[in-house]
């Protein structure tokens, strides 16, 4: 039996959680039934499902299992949990994850949107976050065991019911279609502070740790990756779109988008890379395939990826031009360009390392990207955000020495021809 529970605001509160652990000690020991305590959240700490699972299990007399506290894609849940006889649940998407298992699923009423996805089911919630009887929780889940496959007949037609309104919620998804407007602006320390930022980075960097990929705290990637992906990557609906993510080393972004559905292609001039994505590829099963270039002409087809990426390479190519036709050759029109750039202006006391590469200028940007005829600017000048320099420096100079520059980043759709 597999069990989801949750502390959050709830933390501290024990009665429910003395509750859940009387009702399984005694389907423990009535039916020998194995219990694995499942964390849907991995985030470690006492707000979070680790620490309620700790605490449920020192409640308990009989033993049982805490399955360690590793993120899980949404195939892989449902694997795990296609082996459970049934589910207990506190969070909305293990109920979900576990309807498609084909797993009976007991949940609390944690939220409206709990109560609503419930009553949806025509299910009636074995307790609330702050009230649950031991014996009525105890009394459904042995009545379930007993009746197992009747009760499985229901959840086939809620699975179905989940399947078609995923299917209709493409479908109007698709018919939004958000238009992604070109913008090109200079990093800022508020933006990069900022909650959403902050937020988004925090997301991004657990499963880069649950990947084994780099984890970015206090370097610049913690502006240009959500700069770009509130900009535009986000407003993409990724299952099936190609993207070619150019100087990948162990960058999580590109395996974030294809965890989102995206058939994504890496590319690196160095092969030390190889273990690391052979692995990660292995255990997350994501749609990422990689080749090693050492040029700036690309192994690709003519017009073949919808999406271009690339977080602070161009300061390292030689070809600079070069590389900015290649990304104009393989892209779609009306394909997206999603780049991040160093730059450095010597005249405002800027410097950056020779051994790094060569920054580019704003003009030079503009010269070889933002005003390149093969995209579409809309027409729109480039409006550098130069008042932030300064204070975006001190920052940048604080992660090591030479960072005494600036980063920038744009994105900008190639013409429909």
């Amino acid at each position: 039996m597999g069990v989801n529970v949750v502390n959050e605001r709830w933390a501290g509160l024990n009665e429910v959680k003395n509750a859940i652990a009387m009702a399984l000690d005694h389907i423990i020991r009535e039916s020998a039934v194995q219990v694995a305590f499942l964390c849907n959240e991995t985030r470690d700490g006492a707000y979070f499902d680790f620490a309620a699972a700790r605490e449920v299990t020192a409640m308990m007399k009989e033993e049982s299992y805490i399955v360690p506290n590793h993120y899980f894609t949404p195939s892989q849940m449902v694997a795990l949990l296609s082996h459970c006889s049934l589910t207990v649940s506190q969070r909305y998407h293990f109920t979900v994850l576990s309807i498609l298992a084909g797993t009976p699923c007991f949940s609390f009423a944690r939220g409206q949107k709990m109560e609503g996805l419930l009553e949806e089911f025509g299910e009636a919630p074995v307790g609330t976050m702050d009230s649950c009887d031991a014996k009525v929780l105890r009394k459904r889940i042995m009545s379930t065991l007993h009746n197992r496959s009747g009760i499985q007949e229901h959840q086939k037609l809620v699975a179905r019911h989940l399947s078609l309104r995923a299917i209709n919620n493409f479908y109007f998804v698709d018919t939004l279609k958000p238009k992604i407007r070109p913008a090109v602006r200079l990093a800022s320390v508020s933006e990069l502070k900022s909650p959403r930022f902050k937020n988004f980075m925090e997301m991004l960097n657990i499963r880069a740790a649950s990947w084994g990929l780099r984890q970015h705290t206090n370097w610049s990637k913690v502006w240009e990756y959500p700069w770009l992906w509130f900009n535009g990557l986000g407003h993409i609906n990724w299952p099936g779109v190609k993207l070619l993510d150019l100087g990948s080393e162990l960058s999580p972004m590109p395996w974030f988008l294809a965890s989102l559905g995206a058939h994504v292609t890496l590319v690196e001039a160095d092969a030390q890379w190889l273990p690391t994505w052979e692995r990660v590829g292995k255990e997350t099963g994501l749609n990422v395939e990689w080749f090693i270039v050492q040029s700036e002409e690309l192994p690709f087809p003519d017009r073949y990826f919808d999406v271009v990426t690339s977080f602070s390479v161009i300061e390292h190519q030689n070809n600079k031009m070069g590389a900015i036709d290649e990304v104009v050759r393989v892209l779609k029109p009306g394909g997206i360009f999603a780049i991040s750039f160093d730059i450095c202006e010597p005249e405002m006391g800027m410097s950056f390392p020779k051994w790094n590469g060569e920054a580019l200028t704003m003009k030079e940007f503009e010269r070889l990207v933002w005003e390149n005829p093969a995209f579409d600017n809309y027409g729109q000048k480039s409006a550098w955000n130069v008042e932030d320099c300064t204070e975006f420096i001190k920052w940048h100079l604080q992660s090591a020495s030479h960072h005494n520059y600036v980063v920038g980043a744009a994105i900008l759709p190639k013409r429909e021809e």
